[in-house]
């Protein structure tokens, strides 16, 4: 449950029921999915500009930062994109005006990385 005021809080909500498809490029990348987006909308990267590195949902085409990879870490699971590399990894930014915000961030040991799957 969230402690903040305007945060959304983890329950039974469509856009927090993530899922992946076959990205169908043959080496093993896969496209997200929320079920409230839908098939046709895929998590992208922005390229540049004020929100370089962050994510979003676009229409679904074949650009590289539509295909995920799933990286195992130390028994946790960390995401990358082909756009970026393994190296730039889905993390969570922690302060300042961009709190919270979801964008790719140079990989390591950081808990804004590590993915939980139940």
């Amino acid at each position: 449950m969230s402690t903040r005021q305007g945060e959304p809080q983890c329950g039974y909500y469509s856009g927090q029921f993530w899922y992946a498809t076959d990205a169908g490029n043959g080496n093993g990348g896969v496209r997200l999915h929320t079920r409230f987006k839908g098939d046709n909308s895929c998590l992208d990267t922005y390229n540049g500009g004020t929100y370089d590195n962050e994510v979003h949902f676009v229409d679904c085409g074949n650009y590289s930062g539509q295909l995920w990879h799933f990286a195992s870490v130390n028994g946790h699971v960390t995401l990358w994109n082909e756009f970026r590399g393994n190296g730039m990894c889905l993390d969570i930014v922690n302060g300042g005006d961009r709190n919270d915000r979801v964008h790719l961030a140079a990989c390591g040991n950081y808990t804004g990385q590590i993915l939980h799957a139940w």
